[in-house]
This record gives structure tokens, sequence and C-alpha cells, in this order.
């Protein structure tokens, strides 16, 4: 046991992973607690040391519930799923592992995307790419890019039909810079209510299903993708598969 949350302004209910620095030390979020109960950003030394970095207050974020992004600078991104302008809306933030911190956008309306729910990657230009699991101008979710600056641009707006719909999960980049997810929703007609897909966005924004879940294979695919190292990729279902209880897959290139 490295460091227990006492739920106080230490932060409660820490729901991502971690991210490690050079030094061993790790950098996290916690959905809840801090100093206005909305949750915190925490560091934790390799002594078992935790430091809070940044406090959430709603107005810059509430429940952060994603894993950080840790660049070579030694800056961390992550999302809030609800919190900035309104309520329930959500933010995407920067923080140093020094505490600095700064909202790089918060999602102002429907249309620009409604609770980021996935964790982020960053290309080598600094630019950051993530999904929103409502919202949009279709309001089935969507796909976005950020600028370094904090200029938002939908790549892709999920209808909820065949295309998909609420993508949960994070994504994953290839060296063309195509982006791949999953939705838990969408997909196979046949499927009820719904399954899921696994989709393929260009950066030009042009969206491919890979695969349609039919709940034998599996549904409600939340937890995104990890490559295989061969053009594929392996991930989870929470539901569906031969006893309804969820499922472990791997689809091709």
């Amino acid at each position: 046991m490295i460091y227990r949350f006492s739920g106080g302004s230490d932060g409660s209910h820490p729901r991502s992973g971690v991210v490690r620095d050079s030094q061993g030390n790790l950098y996290g979020t916690t959905g809840a607690g801090g100093q206005f109960s909305e949750g915190v950003v925490y560091k934790v030394t390799p002594g078992g040391q935790e430091t809070v970095l940044h406090s959430f207050n709603n107005a810059d974020g509430s429940d952060p519930d994603t894993t950080l992004v840790l660049d070579p600078q030694g800056n961390l991104y992550g999302t809030t799923r609800y919190g900035g302008i309104t309520i329930s809306f959500g933010t995407v933030f920067k923080v140093t592992t020094g505490g600095a911190f700064n909202s790089l956008y918060k999602f102002s309306s429907a249309l620009d995307g409604q609770n980021p729910t996935g964790a982020l990657i960053r290309d080598s230009q600094g630019n950051l790419y993530g999904t929103t699991e409502s919202g949009g101008s279709k309001g089935g979710g969507m796909v976005y890019k950020l600028s370094p600056s904090g200029t938002e641009s939908i790549l892709y707006n999920f209808t909820g039909g065949v295309d998909g719909g609420m993508p949960e999960g994070g994504l994953v980049r290839d060296g063309a810079g195509n982006l791949y997810g999953t939705t838990i929703s969408g997909g196979n007609t046949n499927c009820a209510p719904s399954c899921g897909v696994v989709y393929k966005v260009t950066p030009a924004g042009q969206e491919q299903v890979l695969y349609s879940f039919d709940t034998f294979t599996g549904a409600a695919p939340n937890s995104g993708l990890t490559p295989d190292g061969k053009g594929g990729a392996y991930g989870t279902t929470t539901h569906g598969g031969a006893n309804f209880a969820g499922t472990v897959y791997q689809v091709g290139p």
C-alpha cells in the first residue's frame, strides 16, 4: 500500500489509473474530495507522500475520472466529466507537476460536446484528441481535437445509429493520424437495444465502422482499445457474450 485517501481535502474515490514520471512519482485524479468536494489532481511520491496539485471548484471542472497524459515537459492533461461553464458539460485542463493549473477548454453547449469521459491522447505537435459521450450536432457524442492554444475542432459527430453512439472509451492513434475507438451504443440494428461498435476516424473526419457487436460477441465496449502491435487491438465489453457477463475480444487490422 503506497497511499490511503482520507476522503477529505486529499481526495476521494480515484476511479482512473496513474501516470509515472522518470523519478517514480505517480500522478492521478479523484472524482470527489478536495477543498471544494469536486475532485483533485494529486501526486504521490515513491515514499507515499501525497500532494494535491489542484482542487476543482466546479467552475474549472468537476469529477475528473480519466487517466492523465504526461508530456515530456512535465505537464499533465485531463478532462472533467462535469463542471465548467455549466454544471453538466465538462472541461479539458492542463496542470504542471508543480501545480500551476490552466483550463484549456470548457464545453459550453451540446453542439461542441458534453461529458468528456475517455482519456486524452496527445500528438507530437501538442494537439489533444478525445471523445464526449453525449452532445455534438447529432446528439450521439463526438470525437474532437484540441490545439495547444485551446481551439476545438470537431472531427466526427455520432448519430447513435449504425455508426455508433456514446463513445466512452479513449482513443488510440496510428502513424497516419487515424483515430480508433469504441462506442457503447449504436451499430448492429438487430442488437437490442444496441451493442456498440469499433470505429476508425480519419484526420479528415471520415468515420468507418470496423466492427458492430452482436450480443454474442459482446455489448457496450466502454474501455477503449489496446493495440496488439500488428494492426489490430484488444478490448473488453461490459455486457453480452455467451453468459451475458461481458467479453474480452480482439479485432483484426
